[in-house]
Formats: C-alpha cells, structure tokens, sequence
C-alpha cells in the first residue's frame, strides 16, 4: 500500500511539474504590449530584489544604483532566451563603459546556468532562482511569465521599457544611448547653471 501511494504521489508531482513547467516555458520570439497590466507602469520606480548569484553571493538591485540597467528573466530551457544571451553579451560591452548593465535573472538551476553562460563567455551577473524569481519576475509586470522578459531601468531607478520576446538589439540599444545621453544631460546642466551664476 505504501509502494502505492509513493507512486501515485510522484505521479501527481510530475503531473504539476509538467504543468508549471509549460506555463513558464511559454517562450515569445514576438513583442507584446505589456502596458495593458496593472501590477506595474513605464514610468514607476523599480521594485526592490535581491537574489543568489551562481557563484553563491547575493546580489541587490540597488548595488546598481546610478546605472541604465536591463533585467532580462530568463531560462536555460527557453529557447528564445538561449538565442537572446549573446546578444546581451554584445550589448554590455558596448555600453557597459558608459554606465550600462545588464543583470540576467534566470529561474533555473544554478549549476547549468553557470554551465551555459561559462560556455557562451557571458561575463554580465547573472541571479538564480525558483519561487522568489518568479515573484520578482511578476513585480515587474510579467502576469504572464513568459520568456524572456526584459525591462529597461533608467539611472534614476525610472522604469524605461519592457518587453516580452526576443529583443532586436538595434531597437534597444538606440534606447539605452537614448538613457546614457539624457543622464549626461542632466548631469551637466545643473554644473552651467553654477558656472553662471558665478559668473
């Protein structure tokens, strides 16, 4: 009767598993207006999180503070996220000089996420989880929990952009140049007004 019940228990897990698995594995190679939500809006301040790495620490958002920051969830799984990692990779060094980072935040087991992204050469952080990546993955307006998901992050902590799919790269970087320039702006505009009135 035991020997039963254990198999009807690990049935009914993996039935579950099986059916979580699918609702998370719901990859999108095209962009959808995440803006019809409710839970959050362009223009709101990001949410707080923290989360392990794959080398065991815990990383905050908000040792990011000042930066242009894209959160990109993800999956080793989901296949759109496995072809999206290099193009990130490219993005951040591009940008990342200037003031640009991109932290991946896959839920996903830490040893083949460190796996593939060892293997891709991906150098940007990379956070790990189960449950609370999948509630940082809603705070930020994924109601659905399709992957990948990005949001763009302004230096004032400002939600930018986000996005469902596949991101085009030329789409977003001409974005995050747009946030990296606006920032020196504002940066140097008050330093003239001094200068003015100095002299």
């Amino acid at each position: 009767m035991r020997r039963v019940l254990i198999i009807i228990l690990a049935v009914v897990t993996g039935v579950s598993g099986f059916y979580l698995g699918s609702l998370w594995q719901a990859q999108s190679e095209e962009p959808v207006n995440m803006d019809q939500y409710d839970f959050i809006q362009v223009g709101d301040f990001r949410p707080g999180f923290s989360h392990g790495t794959t080398t065991g620490e815990i990383d905050n958002i908000d040792n990011y503070a000042g930066k242009v920051v894209l959160l990109n969830f993800w999956a080793t799984w989901c296949l759109p996220c496995r072809k999206e990692v290099p193009m990130l990779q490219a993005l951040q060094e591009q940008y990342g000089h200037e003031g640009f980072q991109v932290i991946g935040i896959a839920m996903d087991d830490v040893s083949r996420v460190r796996d593939f992204i060892a293997e891709l050469g991906v150098e940007y952080p990379n956070l790990v989880g189960a449950g609370d990546v999948m509630l940082t993955n809603l705070s930020y307006g994924n109601s659905s929990g399709a992957l990948p998901y990005s949001v763009l992050i302004d230096r004032q902590g400002t939600i930018s952009w986000r996005r469902h799919g596949v991101i085009d790269i030329a789409t977003l970087g001409h974005r995050v140049e747009k946030l990296l320039q606006e920032t020196a702006e504002f940066v140097t505009v008050p330093m003239s007004l001094s200068a003015l009135k100095i002299l």
